[in-house]
């Protein structure tokens, strides 16, 4: 039916046809060389970026540690102004108690039950009025001419 080199032929032929198919489909779908140049600038460029911001925020917060160690040292001055202030001006017991009080808390811990006396009778805020009044579901509606009622309606002033 087929002579062999004409086999031969026709598959060189496919062959060489699929090899040009295949690279103009390749050259398509690869970015061109200014194209992957120009991608890879962007990428350089936005790593930059990060790292200028990474070094923005380590600097900010490397500010801000040194500003709340400056606060506490600024505090401790105050503290010992003033308790040196109430032991030459006041009596002497008063800044002795500042002086030994330094170390402790001012206010009491969450923990404690200082606050809260046992004998207060402490309830939860009602979501509900015992009468009638600005908090009942119908105040300030009007009553349809057909449902009038004896009660007189209630209209916020």
């Amino acid at each position: 039916m087929f002579s062999e080199t004409t086999l031969i032929l026709t598959a060189g032929v496919c062959l060489f046809v699929g090899a040009v198919i295949g690279y103009v489909i390749a050259a398509g779908v690869a970015p061109s060389g200014s194209g992957r140049r120009t991608l890879e600038n962007r990428l350089k460029s936005t790593e930059q970026q990060l790292e200028d911001y990474k070094t923005e925020v380590t600097q900010h917060f490397e500010r801000t540690a040194d500003l709340v160690n400056n606060l506490t040292e600024s505090y401790k001055d105050v503290h010992e102004h003033l308790a040196k202030g109430a032991a030459h001006l006041a009596d002497p017991n008063l800044g002795q108690q500042f002086l030994t009080n330094a170390d402790k808390a001012w206010l009491p811990d969450e923990s404690s039950d200082e606050l809260v006396d046992e004998s207060a009778n402490i309830e939860p805020p009602k979501d509900w009025a015992p009468e009638k009044g600005t908090l009942s579901e119908d105040f300030g509606l009007d009553k349809k001419a057909g449902e009038a009622s004896s009660e007189p309606t209630n209209r916020p002033s």
